[in-house]
């Protein structure tokens, strides 16, 4: 599925932008290690919100400049000329008990 970047950050102070970056590559990187959730923003986020985790950090990279306003695909992609490599993630098949 592929979703339109819309400039949400544009415009913001870049160290504003530094910090929503780590705060939301941290959450990504907790959930797709294994972690069941993670709060963020007053929200807490889980596996089944990695596709809106990922698409937060593309608004990030747009903002920064680090890629067009292409296309965004959930799967770990974006459209236009720039990219930015997202591992794709998946909920493990079983789990420790």
């Amino acid at each position: 599925m592929a979703l339109e970047l819309i400039g949400a950050f544009r415009g913001m102070d870049p160290s504003v932008l530094d910090q929503l970056e780590i705060d939301w590559m941290n959450c990504l990187q907790s959930l797709a290690m294994g972690g069941q959730s993670y709060a963020i923003a007053g929200r807490n986020m889980t596996r089944a919100n990695l596709a809106e985790v990922k698409m937060i950090i593309a608004e990030i990279a747009l903002a920064k400049g680090r890629i067009s306003g292409g296309g965004f695909s959930a799967g770990g992609s974006f459209g236009g000329d720039n990219s930015i490599p997202f591992p794709s993630f998946s909920a493990p098949t079983t789990f420790a008990s």
